[in-house]
């Protein structure tokens, strides 16, 4: 049976090949969802490109933002990765 410090040096090689997985599939995704359109965040309910963001963390290289649409109301969230460290 491996021990915690046995684990550890997988778990960070297994949490790195994920990002790099996460982010090629998010620029796949930018590159086919959001070719007709210039620049922002559509609305995934009803498609409106008017919204607002409502709160912005960073955690771990990851930046997760709380949108609000100014259509609909409806909240949603969006996730970029990547090397930031600003602030929020």
């Amino acid at each position: 049976m491996m021990t915690d410090t046995e684990w550890r040096p997988q778990i960070l090689e297994d949490m790195a090949r994920l990002r790099e997985d996460v982010a090629g599939y998010l620029e796949e995704c930018r590159k086919t969802c959001y070719d007709e359109y210039t620049s922002g965040i559509k609305c995934p309910q009803c498609g409106s490109m008017r919204n607002r963001l409502i709160d912005s963390k960073n955690e771990n290289g990851f930046r997760r933002r709380r949108r609000k649409c100014l259509e609909c109301e409806a909240k949603w969230n969006t996730l970029e990765i990547g090397t930031y460290s600003g602030p929020a």
